[in-house]
């Protein structure tokens, strides 16, 4: 008995530190989205007060665009950024709540602990899958395809954006707003990287709007889409080591996700933050009229070169703990995730 004690403490300290939220659907979220869209169509017109929420606002009078409809920025997209928070919220419950466990049973997944481990990363797989193919479709219509650093400076400063581009950002932006939401109000269990994490959304808030009203959105594109891509593979990897896969599955899975987190984290993110620090403060100081205000493009460009050096730093700590998990696989052990806690650890070990 004494060999199941640390087993029994490892059981009840995850079970103290979990919310009611993982464990009940929040028809909340459903009620407010269902709120929003009934009271626009009930009187579904531009004035509807509403409708800032559901749509883009600030289109640009096609007169004054060459091609497609473009379309400015201003406040009313702090509301559009709100209601698909609230969007992305009933998202993430409906599949966490009614996909996620006909899936985890599927896949072999019985245990409670692990279906709600299982049913977090679903979801994020699922959303950062769809919004890589969304962002790679935005991107392969501008400059940038495939991280093109020249093409981050075409049409700079980026004052409108087309439809596709400008929902692609706020959306994003939502997700941070979710994300960091989650992660503050404590509605899933911390990990090791908790603080890190923490820390990585306050810059990513900060950066989001800054971002956007420094006009320089193209940057955004070679920023989220690394992000989303590797986050893609990372969320639906700890899915199929919930499943406990075989060795067969584990370790092909496991060098396609390493290599592409290094490329596209490391790679692409090394080479926009060089393009970031050696070529934009001159496009700033030229295109807003700066080169009697030097100071102005020295402090944006001081700001938003803090931020993205800072997501560096940060992802080269994930890369460190990535590289625990591949010595470990060298030695012949399935990869875990280094920043589970000791609770879940021993979990992972009784079942």
């Amino acid at each position: 008995m004494a060999g199941a004690k640390p087993q029994s403490q490892a059981r009840r300290g995850v079970d103290k530190f979990e919310r009611p939220t993982e464990h009940s659907s929040q028809p909340i979220f459903y009620v407010s989205v269902a709120a929003v869209l009934a009271g626009y169509y009930a009187y579904p017109h531009k004035t509807n007060p509403l409708y800032p929420a559901i749509f883009l606002s600030y289109p640009v009078p096609t007169s004054m665009t060459s091609t497609q409809t473009q379309y400015g920025k201003g406040p009313k997209d702090l509301i559009y950024v709100g209601f698909y928070t609230l969007v992305l919220f009933a998202a993430r419950d409906f599949i966490r709540h009614y996909v996620s466990p006909v899936l985890a049973r599927s896949w072999g997944v019985h245990d409670a602990y692990k279906q709600t481990r299982f049913s977090q990363e679903l979801y994020q797989a699922v959303y950062f899958a769809s919004m890589a193919a969304f962002g790679l479709y935005i991107m392969r219509g501008t400059p940038v395809w495939f991280f093109n650093m020249p093409g981050l400076f075409v049409g700079f400063p980026h004052r409108t954006l087309d439809a596709g581009f400008k929902a692609f950002y706020l959306i994003q932006s939502a997700n941070w707003v979710q994300q960091a939401a989650v992660t503050f109000l404590g509605l899933e269990k911390a990990r090791k990287d908790t603080a890190v994490m923490v820390s990585h959304h306050i810059v990513t808030l900060t950066a989001i709007p800054l971002i956007y009203n420094a006009h320089m959105t193209s940057f955004a594109l070679a920023l989220i889409i690394p992000h989303d891509i590797s986050d893609a593979l990372l969320a639906f990897g700890k899915c199929i080591s919930y499943s406990g896969p075989s060795t067969l599955v584990a370790f092909p899975y496991f060098t396609l996700f390493v290599s592409s987190w290094i490329y596209f984290r490391h790679y692409v993110g090394s080479i926009t933050f060089w393009t970031l620090l050696t070529k934009y403060k001159p496009a700033i100081t030229t295109v807003y009229g700066w080169e009697n205000e030097q100071w102005k493009a020295t402090l944006l460009h001081g700001l938003v070169v803090s931020l993205f050096g800072a997501l560096q730093i940060m992802n080269a700590y994930w890369l460190s703990l990535i590289l625990k998990v591949v010595a470990k696989a060298a030695a012949g052990t399935i990869p875990k995730d280094e920043r589970e806690s000791e609770d879940e650890v021993e979990i992972e070990k009784s079942n």
